[in-house]
């Protein structure tokens, strides 16, 4: 099915980077003297009022250490007292485990509903899509954050020809023929064994460009860790051969056929 409208592709690049495909306000002089009004939702923009806030990466990322540290805190404050005794190392325990526990399995808190509104606004662009599609973290070139790796969280949807990202913030197109390599590539996640990029690369006008996602289709981030190399196996494929996996329910989310009289006795 046709998906209505068009949003950019790479376009032009400057320095490899990407462009711009989030809302701003409309440039140039205006003559009436009063305030610009905001421009329209177009195909290929943000929604006004995204769901992946800041709120969302703390939850994922900052509480497993707010929960963890007072162990670390207590097992210094045992150590400096006492020595290197084995309450020390119980806190020192719970630290670890607590922190990498909560990171592992909790990582992804409200993945689902992110997930799901995410799915609403495909269904308006693409509705009852088949293509394949897996739910993922982005990052586009240039995006640095101290607290999540992940830029947006977005679709990545398999055409023919063409690699889609439908995010909420991040919306392009990388055509099959630009992509040069698909690999593996660490991210903060990777310092706890828990996953990491896989990088998309290639080449568009003579500029490299890279972008980079991260499997979520689950709330547990090990349980996406698990599936990473599964997936760059999957993506390669179509990428070689053109040819995109048979999508599974879960990943076109349509809705149940009626049953016939036939099947209901």
């Amino acid at each position: 099915m046709a998906i209505k409208g068009d949003y950019p592709d790479f376009g032009p690049q400057v320095n490899g980077n990407l462009p711009d495909v989030r809302e701003s306000p409309p440039s140039g002089p205006n003559p009436t003297g009063k305030p610009a009004p905001k421009p329209a939702a177009r195909p290929g923009k943000a929604p006004r009022k995204p769901r992946w806030t800041t709120f969302r990466r703390f939850l994922g990322n900052v509480l497993p250490l707010v929960l963890s540290v007072p162990f670390l805190v207590l097992a210094v404050q045992r150590a400096a007292e006492f020595g290197p005794d084995p309450l020390v190392w119980r806190y020192g325990a719970f630290f670890l485990a607590i922190g990498w526990g909560m990171t592992a399995f909790l990582g992804y808190l409200g993945n689902g509903s992110l997930q799901e509104n995410l799915a609403v606004q495909r269904h308006a662009i693409a509705p009852f899509e088949k293509r394949p599609r897996w739910f993922v973290g982005v990052a586009t070139p240039g995006f640095k954050s101290a607290l999540d790796p992940h830029e947006d969280v977005a679709f990545l949807v398999l055409h023919e020809d063409k690699l889609e990202i439908f995010g909420e913030r991040v919306r392009l197109y990388i055509p099959r023929a630009q992509i040069r390599v698909m690999r593996l590539r660490p991210n903060i996640h990777s310092w706890l064994f828990l996953g990491g990029w896989i990088s998309i690369e290639g080449e568009r006008d003579g500029q490299p460009f890279r972008i980079l996602v991260e499997p979520r289709m689950s709330p547990a981030v090990l349980l996406n860790a698990l599936a990473r190399r599964r997936l760059l196996g999957e993506w390669s494929a179509w990428w070689k051969r053109g040819l995109a996996p048979t999508p599974t329910p879960e990943q076109t989310e349509n809705r149940p056929e009626p049953e016939t009289d036939s099947e209901r006795s």
